[in-house]
């Protein structure tokens, strides 16, 4: 294959098609979900509802450890406000999460109280896994994506997910589920990696492959 691969369509469809035990590490940034309600009413029952959004990351998560190699790392971000969903998911799916990174953006976001500084990545890892590192910290500083430079609303900092990637060790495939414009994509060619990219938006689709075109 070429160094990269971006495939539209749905996540959970195109990962059924793939081989099991053919990626080495993960790095997915689902849709956060919260405050949501399944009724008319908006936050009718939120919290029923954040817990059934947690069957979806279920099988999000069944099918990533299906494809994740035995001795492979898979990550997923998320925040404090979709974490109950998540470690649910992760319960139901029998695939606990091993750690929690905060990612530090050392730069406020918005806020009617605590002014947002941070989201969050689970660390998922398969049975043959070995975390090769013991000193690092769960707290991690990356100066996020400015605005006026972002080719997707919830892109994630390249340097960041090239951390991420050195700190398992990531060989062999980089699989990104929810690719968006890319970023993923670009940090495992830097890795000398190769990537597969999973996007449901077709023109994100063509945002991403003209991005890794240049890589």
């Amino acid at each position: 294959m070429s160094r990269f691969q971006i495939i539209e369509g749905e996540c959970l469809e195109v990962m059924a098609s793939m081989d099991p035990q053919s990626i080495g590490c993960i790095v997915a940034d689902p849709p956060y979900t919260f405050q949501s309600a399944s009724s008319s009413t908006l936050y009718n029952h939120p919290w029923a509802d954040m817990m059934n959004a947690s069957l979806w990351f279920e099988r999000v998560l069944r099918e990533m450890r299906r494809v994740l190699r035995p001795d492979g790392a898979a990550w997923m971000f998320t925040n404090w406000r979709c974490l109950p969903t998540v470690t649910k998911a992760s319960y139901d799916a029998e695939w606990k999460i091993k750690s929690v990174l905060t990612w530090y953006k050392s730069w406020p976001g918005v806020g009617n109280y605590l002014r947002s500084t941070s989201e969050m990545v689970c660390l998922f890892t398969g049975d043959e896994f070995k975390m090769p590192r013991h000193d690092l910290h769960d707290v991690q500083t990356f100066k996020p994506v400015p605005n006026g430079r972002r080719l997707h609303s919830a892109q994630k900092p390249v340097d960041l997910l090239e951390f991420l990637m050195e700190a398992v060790e990531a060989d062999g495939v980089v699989l990104d589920p929810f690719c968006g414009s890319g970023s993923t994509g670009e940090a495992a060619i830097n890795k000398g990696l190769e990537f597969v990219g999973i996007e449901a938006n077709r023109d994100m689709c063509e945002v991403a492959r003209e991005r890794l075109k240049s890589c």
